[in-house]
């Protein structure tokens, strides 16, 4: 998608016309690029580094689905307490 979801929250559906077996998803979530990173004793250079969780990296998400079968969602996968550009949860296929 390449753009911000938004702070509320926000959704994607991925849908097939056949059946497919899915082991894993991958989001590639905002971790700051837009800032500077450097390596540096400057305080100067330091002033708009975050040296900890960037802000904008999603936080917690789930993944859920809904067969065609069915009427309710079931959770797949969660991650809570993210940090990380890519962490492609791996679920089983029900």
């Amino acid at each position: 998608m390449g753009r911000a979801l938004g702070e509320t929250g926000a959704w994607l559906e991925l849908a097939w016309d056949k059946p497919q077996s899915l082991r894993q998803v991958q989001l590639t979530f905002d971790s700051g690029f837009i800032r500077e990173l450097t390596l540096s004793s400057s305080a100067a250079a330091n002033v708009n580094i975050i040296r900890a969780p960037q802000p904008e990296t999603v936080k917690n998400t789930r993944f859920n689905i809904k067969l065609k079968t069915g009427k309710e969602w079931q959770e797949l996968a969660k991650l809570d307490g993210n940090h990380q550009r890519l962490r492609p949860p791996r679920f089983q296929t029900p």
